[in-house]
C-alpha cells in the first residue's frame, strides 16, 4: 500500500512471539500497526496479548485506515479534521 501511494519510508517489523513480548511492547494483537508509536486504529486497541486484532469485523486494516494514519503523521489533513 504503502509503494502504491509512492510513500517512501522505513518500515520495521517485530516478532512477538510471547505474552512476556506482548506485555513488553503493550501489543493489542496481531496484525498491529504504529506510527511513530501511534497506533492506527485508535479505538481498536484493547487488552495486551497475542490475539488477532479486529478491525470493524475483520482481521486487516483497510487500506483506508493505514492511509489516513500516515498522511496524519505526515501533517496532511486534505480538508480533514
Amino acid at each position: 500500500m504503502l509503494t502504491e501511494d509512492a510513500f517512501e519510508t522505513t518500515i520495521q517489523m517485530i516478532a512477538v512471539s510471547s505474552a512476556e513480548d506482548a506485555t513488553f511492547l503493550a501489543f493489542p494483537g496481531s496484525p498491529t500497526i504504529r506510527i511513530d508509536g501511534a497506533d492506527i486504529d485508535r479505538t481498536g486497541a484493547g487488552k495486551v496479548g497475542l490475539y488477532r486484532r479486529d478491525y470493524g469485523g475483520t482481521s486487516v486494516p483497510s487500506k483506508q485506515l493505514i492511509r489516513t494514519a500516515v498522511e496524519r503523521a505526515r501533517g496532511w489533513s486534505h480538508g480533514r479534521r
